[in-house]
């Protein structure tokens, strides 16, 4: 068993994209979405695959109505294999601010295996805890990502449930994945699953506008995400920019809401070899 497996199981066991899936079922109707917000009948889907560099790590600043709650890093963890595949594991972590800290329970920490063959997860854990809620979510993919097993302890409390999807979802790590894979020009929804809740994106392509990166000022690629889930209300937006080049490297995100939260790039490191 690889060393990937061993960790998932140890822990729980518990943004190139212009190609359509194939894996649609007439039958199974896409995720509820709040008014105003279509659903995703046909979303966008990597045509190559994933980046699968070894070492390759993303630091971001995280602040929310101008104060600071800490970093959030993602890192390519290692390569390996998983009921006889061969996966990468993805994972990321948030280090909480010390002021932060004093005042909360801030923690969380997300594992995904994903398949060189495939572009959603074969397994993803998220495990978090926030203001006295502890909760751990394992979601188990197959049928190449349309069948999802979520097992869902929340302060002591398991909740199964196995839902069935038209067209294959991500997890956060992979659709962080898909947000690395947008051309310029792309335009289309994606169905990302967490914490219970099936979240529809909608991107649209804005041009490019020239921002600041921790290496100095660079044109950017500019998107605007419309975004809501099936079990809530609301339509929230948020903007993304993206380096232009082969790397395709998050550089910041905004939230367009009253609390304003912003994600900013502080470091970025090489993938090994």
């Amino acid at each position: 068993m690889s060393i990937a497996a061993v960790r998932l199981q140890r822990l729980g066991l518990m943004f190139v994209v212009a190609g359509l899936p194939r894996l649609a079922d007439a039958a199974v109707a896409p995720p509820k979405t709040p008014k105003g917000l279509p659903a995703c009948v046909a979303p966008l889907w990597p045509t190559q695959a994933p980046p699968r560099h070894e070492g390759e790590r993303f630091d971001y600043a995280v602040q929310v109505i101008g104060l600071s709650l800490g970093q959030v890093h993602i890192e390519t963890s290692k390569r390996g294999t998983y009921a006889g595949q061969p996966v990468t594991e993805y994972r990321g972590w948030v280090d909480p601010d010390a002021a932060v800290s004093a005042l909360t329970t801030m923690d969380g920490r997300a594992f995904a295996l994903v398949p060189d063959q495939g572009f959603t997860p074969v397994r993803s854990l998220l495990r978090y805890s926030f203001r006295g809620d502890r909760v751990e979510e394992l979601q188990v993919h197959s049928k190449g990502g349309i069948q999802v097993l979520i097992s869902q302890q929340k302060n002591g409390e398991r909740d199964v449930e196995e839902r069935q999807f038209a067209t294959p979802v991500h997890d956060y790590l992979s659709g962080f994945l898909l947000l690395r894979s947008l051309p310029p020009g792309a335009q289309g929804c994606a169905v990302m699953l967490g914490n219970q809740k099936a979240y529809t994106l909608w991107i649209e392509p804005q041009g490019q506008e020239v921002m600041p990166t921790p290496n100095g000022t660079a044109l950017l690629d500019r998107f605007v995400v419309h975004y809501g889930s099936d079990k809530n209300k609301s339509v929230r937006d948020m903007m993304v920019w993206l380096t232009p080049g082969p790397e395709r490297i998050p550089v910041r995100a905004q939230g367009l809401n009253k609390y304003a939260p912003v994600v900013t790039l502080t470091a970025y490191r090489q993938p090994r070899g």
